[in-house]
């Protein structure tokens, strides 16, 4: 019979296990330098991410005893984008004494992706132990570590995984369920808090319960209905509990508001960004490679549901405004049955997953090891990679930008309702969310929210202070995305430029003359 990795003779087994050691080795660092990253970025003080800012208002809502899903007739005019898991967590961590920024938050996302990673690996052993034939001790561990060293060096995860943002707790509870039902699968139902969880902190998360159900449905059909049961239920009581709470505006808020225009072309853009940019081809490829083994393994059910699951459920970035953050569970199950191939008992195999980890450029898009290492050590991080906004790491380390603490002093020091899409700096200086503007210009455009209240308070100049991203003579490409026609009119007519902060520009009411028609006055 033929022996699996670590069970041959010593001569052979060095031959074969020295590139899975240096896969090994790679994974770990990818893992240590992910830690280092997250810390880093919780350090600093600003928003680095549109969504970041409306989570923390959120935040900022739930400690003062006010809620999440506003009715949206009157001021403030918010939206409430996920169910309230993540906010509240961040919450509570806040009345703990972690501070009232992104501190929490970002540490909060930062641990769960890095227990996300962790989990995957345990996981993937689980499955792997039950290949033939029987691996030893010794490459299961192995092929833990660099499923999740996998997870841990994909870009999109380096990019999205440690800021303030639902993707990365909700990635976390469901490998949890994922564990539980591959330690326990004849108590495979006892996982349904951990797949409540996730759903209820991202209403997509639902491709670890879909992979469950999978796996168990051919035996252990009863165990199956008991998970989707005992889930179910949960989400009913859960919901009906939120909708009772917010006198019928929480599925408003997480489904009326999160069907923003969606077209095919925008999703195969995102694939096409994330296989051929973000280095998710060499990561399928190895997926692939991985797949025969899966299908050996009495589990391996649990990792090819999960992965059909999660590249359907990865269609919904071709929504208007998605990023690459809707394929975390699409990068989580790639890596996990990419990790596979180190079980595959020919040199080549482990060969070529060194080769992806130490990132030789035409398999990582200069995403490798050597590179992390000089990034981290010149205290450096640069993504350099199009279509990712870029955030100094060196900045980050310091805690310095100069245009947003400028605008946080501004904006502290300006009362009254004020229009800024720097949401963050708004909580930061003080002040609540006024108008959160992309959403509600998406739901504007859908039919499904009228701006004209606020409209008609822009054409009366009732804002001391709007703050732009754009000038609003020569708007971008995308400002209609983001703020509706109509408001950006008004505020044309009625607001004068007040001066330039960055790439912040700024805004003030005109004088109004005797007829009350706006008059240019002094800038």
């Amino acid at each position: 019979m033929r022996r699996t990795l670590l069970a041959m003779g010593t001569r052979r087994r060095l031959w074969v296990f020295w590139p899975l050691a240096l896969a090994c080795l790679a994974a770990a660092w990818y893992l240590v330098a992910l830690g280092i990253h997250g810390l880093e970025l919780a350090r600093f003080p600003y928003q680095s991410d549109y969504g970041e800012g409306a989570l923390l208002n959120e935040v900022h809502r739930l400690l003062s005893g006010q809620g999440i899903y506003h009715n949206d007739v009157a001021p403030p005019f918010i939206v409430g984008n996920y169910p309230p898991v993540y906010p509240a967590l961040v919450a509570v961590l806040q009345a703990l004494g972690l501070g009232k920024g992104f501190f929490a938050g970002r540490l909060l996302s930062g641990t769960a992706i890095l227990t996300a990673s962790v989990l995957a690996g345990l996981v993937v052993r689980r499955v792997a132990a039950g290949t033939e034939p029987r691996p030893g001790p010794a490459a299961l561990w192995a092929t833990a570590l660099v499923a999740a060293g996998l997870m841990a060096a994909q870009i999109a995860i380096w990019r999205w995984g440690p800021l303030m943002r639902v993707d990365s707790l909700a990635l976390a509870f469901t490998m949890a369920g994922l564990y539980r039902v591959a330690s326990r699968p004849e108590r495979a139902a006892s996982a349904w808090p951990w797949f409540l969880l996730a759903v209820l902190t991202r209403q997509s998360e639902i491709d670890g319960l879909v992979a469950s159900l999978w796996l168990l449905w051919p035996h252990a059909r009863a165990q199956a209905l008991r998970l989707l049961g005992l889930w179910a239920l949960g989400l009913a009581l859960a919901v009906g509990g939120l909708e009772l709470g917010t006198h019928g505006q929480f599925l408003v808020h997480i489904v009326v508001y999160n069907a923003n225009h969606w077209s095919l072309g925008s999703a195969f853009s995102a694939w096409m960004t994330w296989v051929f940019t973000a280095g998710g081809l060499p990561l399928l490829l190895l997926a692939l490679g991985g797949l025969p083994v899966a299908r050996r393994a009495p589990l391996g059910r649990l990792l090819t549901g999960f992965a059909g699951a999660a590249w359907l459920i990865s269609v919904t970035v071709g929504k208007v405004g998605a990023a690459v953050n809707y394929f975390f569970p699409s990068i989580a199950a790639a890596a996990m049955l990419a990790s596979l191939v180190a079980l595959v008992p020919r040199r080549t195999a482990s060969l070529l997953l060194a080769a992806y980890l130490v990132g030789i450029p035409p398999l990582n898009d200069a995403q490798g090891l050597a590179g992390q290492v000089a990034r981290s050590l010149t205290a450096y991080h640069d993504l350099g990679t199009p279509g990712f906004r870029q955030l100094g790491w060196s900045a980050a380390k310091g805690g310095r930008d100069p245009a947003q603490q400028s605008l946080v002093a501004l904006l502290a020091r300006t009362p009254g309702p004020i229009l800024c899409e720097n949401m963050g700096a708004l909580v930061l200086a003080g002040h609540q969310v006024y108008f959160q503007p992309f959403e509600l210009t998406q739901a504007a455009r859908d039919g499904n929210w009228n701006p004209a209240p606020l409209v008609r308070q822009a054409e009366q100049g009732a804002f001391p202070l709007v703050v732009l991203d754009f000038p609003l003579q020569t708007p971008a490409e995308w400002s209609t995305d983001r703020w509706p026609p109509a408001l950006l009119e008004a505020l044309d007519h009625r607001y004068q430029a007040a001066g330039v902060l960055g790439s912040y520009h700024l805004y003030v009411p005109r004088s109004v003359g005797p007829t009350g028609t706006a008059a240019a006055g002094a800038s």
